[in-house]
């Protein structure tokens, strides 16, 4: 009798082993069936369309994203020059949302010029993310070897919008002397810094002048389909910055005249102060 229950015990003890084993089993199934499956980086390597349309879209939202100079880098898998670097248009790397040091900030009472910054570079960054489009038009492997990426952009024009903001910023300065602790180092002194805020202040009111219709046909062209052997970043520079557009061309030639009206503008509606060109009229 003894026996036959020891048998019973055991044979409930194998039986609710199993049970949990299985319920184990059918739920890191259940559990590997939901999870989704990482991401995979952009391939180093561009073999075929599929790869060609990720990096393209990859390269794409981390410019309308605000991406770092940083992670632009990683994605075209070479340290982005200098000039390309001075068109990533959109986050804390772009040149519109340049912050002086906070030192410098406090020494010249420049917390307004930050403030109404951000909210210029914001309306900018607007229209450069509700104008862009882009479409994928092939992928193939040329007779060298290498991968020819061709699309068609549409963007903002930002190339010229910071053409004529240089233009004038220049203008606002023409006829204004230095202080003695600015003359090292005019790149970051306070004075430029007004003087593109005021800049700023004064294009807010022609943003669309910058809207692009048309779309450029470009190419990317990737030696062996490797990112770092290419002109990825030549990509960010030119044709996402509008600077390839046919009227962006045409814009250039008129950058005189046209900085010239916004002056004149400036100073009939009051935005320009005659007596302190680089006073703020937002926020003071």
């Amino acid at each position: 009798m003894k026996k036959n229950k020891l048998i019973i015990a055991v044979a409930a003890l194998l039986i609710l082993v199993a049970t949990v084993v299985s319920i184990f089993f059918l739920s890191n199934n259940k559990k590997e069936d939901t999870e989704k499956p990482a991401q995979p980086d952009i391939a180093d390597v561009i073999k075929n369309e599929a790869d060609a349309k990720e990096l393209m879209s990859g390269v794409n939202n981390a410019i309308l994203n605000g991406a770092s100079k940083e992670e632009i880098s990683k994605i075209l898998g070479v340290e982005l020059s200098g000039d390309a670097y001075a068109y990533v248009q959109i986050g804390k790397d772009s040149y519109l949302q340049f912050t002086p040091p906070s030192e410098l900030v406090q020494k010249h009472d420049l917390s307004n010029y930050v403030k109404q910054a951000a909210i210029y570079a914001s309306r900018v960054e607007e229209k450069i993310k509700s104008n862009f489009a882009y479409e994928f038009v092939s992928s193939e492997v040329d007779e060298e070897g290498s991968t020819v990426i061709s699309v068609n952009v549409r963007s903002y024009l930002y190339q010229n919008y910071i053409a004529d903001l240089g233009e004038l910023q220049g203008k606002l300065l023409e006829n204004f002397t230095f202080p003695n602790d600015e003359l090292n180092d005019r790149a970051a002194n306070a004075t430029m810094y007004k003087a593109k805020v005021k800049a700023m202040e004064i294009m807010d009111s022609y943003l669309d002048n910058y809207v692009n219709d048309e779309y450029a046909s470009t190419n990317i062209i990737l030696e062996n389909g490797q990112r770092e052997k290419g002109n990825l970043d030549a990509y960010i520079s030119t044709a996402a910055t509008g600077m390839i557009a046919g009227n962006s061309r045409s814009m250039l030639q008129d950058m005189e005249s046209r900085v010239a009206t916004y002056m004149n503008n400036a100073l009939s509606n009051g935005t320009l102060d005659r007596n302190d060109m680089l006073k703020l009229k937002a926020g003071s």
